[in-house]
């Protein structure tokens, strides 16, 4: 890009006649300045400010076609290769445009030509991977440990079903993605801003060993567009399908919209993001839960250095539902650490606060219930080089968590141990 550049460059003052200066110096002055500007707009980077300036000059001054040549090299930087094309190739039809200028725009042409190429055989990209584990959860269904609860100052037993279970499991992850990476760029804020078509499917089974009530499953398709700025920020919207089993029979069937901005300043970048989710359970059992969900999150990353990265979030979240005791806000707090201890090895360890605040009353202990949990989890994963499968990555971690409750039925602690192997494809 940098060598169509210069050349262009180099020949653009061939294309303005001593004659036509002679005839108007003050037209030409004027012009000048004007096309001046409009150049120095484009080298600091506001391409779309700098291809509307030259274009009025085109309208009111066509006959100095410095202006054209200057506007097909912007076209060129906003990667809108048809509008470049045809400038350059209007200036080269010309019968007044000088033998050596001509050889320059057809080098033009010719690198144009095969960057558009390289492009448009990279348009589409997929990706993919496979991950299986294993784990072992001390309280696969959230449940008391004591089989005995207070309701009211009166005692009553559990029955075994309802009380922690413990159970090993296994768990296997599919997730297939493809992005396409649409032609041309778009004139958002003031530099060139990328535009992406993004579909990922993913697919997850959790099953527990002899307990097959608490198995998960979980297909998710996502799709919508991402916007990668030149500058320092991207932002995406997405529609969400999720499918849920639960006990190998249909949960629900959740249908939202996703939304996301990041921006970067150094080595520090901000993310805010938004869901509106509609919860729709299958069963009957769960039918009062049916309603929309709106969220709203904030995180900061920071990169120390090399091997540290640091991470907190903020998130907020209404649930609404058909049952008054189902609706709830809930808010959560979470950070992170991340340490490289090698190009292979990372290690890291999460933090993590939430109370949730149901509105109606609890059946049973009328009252109303407010919930806080705190969640740790610490974990490492390992990237194995191997000549004949490629990367394999090796993770293990274990998370606790402690819920206490104004219900006594909701409180649990929970500790949950697993060892993942993935590979990327």
């Amino acid at each position: 890009m940098k060598l169509s550049n210069s050349l262009i460059i180099g020949a653009i003052a061939l294309t303005t006649s001593s004659a036509a200066i002679a005839a108007d110096q003050t037209d030409y002055d004027i012009f000048n300045q004007q096309f001046l500007e409009a150049i120095n707009t484009r080298e600091s980077g506001d391409i779309f400010a700098s291809i509307e300036m030259l274009e009025q000059l085109i309208e009111t001054q066509p006959e100095y076609k410095r202006a054209q040549l200057e506007l097909a090299v912007a076209y060129f930087r906003a990667t809108l290769f048809t509008q470049a094309k045809a400038h350059a190739q209007e200036v080269l039809a010309d019968p007044n445009t000088p033998a050596e200028v001509k050889e320059t725009i057809d080098i033009f042409l010719g690198q144009l030509a095969d960057i558009e190429t390289a492009e448009n055989e990279n348009r589409h990209t997929y990706e993919g991977s496979v991950a299986v584990g294993i784990g072992k959860d001390s309280n696969i269904n959230a449940s008391p440990a004591d089989n005995i609860i207070d309701i009211n100052g009166i005692q009553f037993t559990l029955n075994p079903g309802s009380i922690a279970q413990e159970a090993n499991y296994g768990t296997i992850n599919v997730q297939m993605s493809h992005t396409y990476r649409m032609p041309g760029t778009a004139g958002i804020g003031s530099r060139p801003v990328k535009k992406e078509w993004n579909t990922s499917v993913a697919l997850s089974r959790k099953a527990y060993q002899d307990i097959g009530d608490y198995n998960l499953d979980v297909a998710t398709i996502q799709t919508g567009i991402g916007l990668i700025s030149s500058t320092n920020w991207r932002a995406g919207l997405n529609l969400r399908l999720d499918h849920i089993s639960l006990g190998d029979e249909q949960l629900g069937l959740f249908k939202g919209i996703n939304g996301n901005y990041t921006i970067v300043d150094d080595a520090s970048s901000y993310t805010v993001t938004a869901e509106m989710t509609d919860q729709d359970f299958n069963s009957s059992a769960n039918d009062g839960r049916d309603g929309l969900r709106l969220g709203l999150g904030t995180e900061m990353q920071q990169q120390f250095n090399q091997e540290l990265l640091g991470s907190i979030g903020v998130n907020l979240a209404r649930n609404d539902a058909k049952d008054d005791n189902k609706q709830y806000v809930s808010k959560a707090i979470n950070t992170a650490l991340y340490y490289a201890v090698n190009p292979a090895t990372l290690v890291y360890g999460q933090v993590g606060y939430k109370v949730v605040d149901y509105n109606g009353v609890e059946p049973v202990y009328a009252v109303t219930r407010n919930d806080s949990e705190v969640s740790a989890t610490v974990g490492a994963t390992y990237n194995f080089k191997t000549p004949s499968l490629g990367d394999l990555k090796l993770n293990g971690k274990i998370s606790r968590y402690n819920n206490t409750s104004d219900v006594s039925i909701y409180e649990y602690e929970r500790t949950d141990a697993m060892v993942e192997l993935s590979k990327n494809f």
